[in-house]
């Protein structure tokens, strides 16, 4: 089912809006707000780079050094654009996280389309 649904053309275009999606909700103002568990941020960002590493790799099956460095290139400019906003602060555990992110999203998507890499 989920092969139906993320055909390449429809892959490609999705990650691209996941990309920009994430660089916007990353540098949007933040109040401080309590979060659910202490590592909360931490899971929140595994999980966006994961599934931008997922779908990244279903629609540039070929180009996986090219996706990984991409994703892990954005995770970093994150943090550093973070670093000078009012709002937001640099943590680079938080880089770290995105690129675990990228790693598992890497892993599952060799899982799932083990004939696409």
């Amino acid at each position: 089912m989920i092969r139906a649904l993320l055909s390449q053309p429809f892959a490609r275009a999705l990650f691209w809006v996941m990309c920009g999606t994430v660089l916007v909700g990353a540098l949007a103002p933040q109040a401080d707000s309590p979060h659910l568990f202490a590592l909360a941020d931490k899971v929140v960002h595994t999980l966006a780079f994961a599934a931008l590493a997922l779908v990244g790799l279903r629609a540039y099956p070929k180009h996986l050094f090219l996706v990984c460095a991409l994703l892990m290139t954005l995770g970093g400019l994150i943090e550093v654009i973070q670093g000078y906003t009012a709002t937001r602060s640099q943590e680079w555990e938080d880089f770290f996280a995105d690129i675990i992110g990228v790693g598992l999203g890497t892993l599952l998507a060799r899982l799932v389309w083990p004939d696409k890499q």
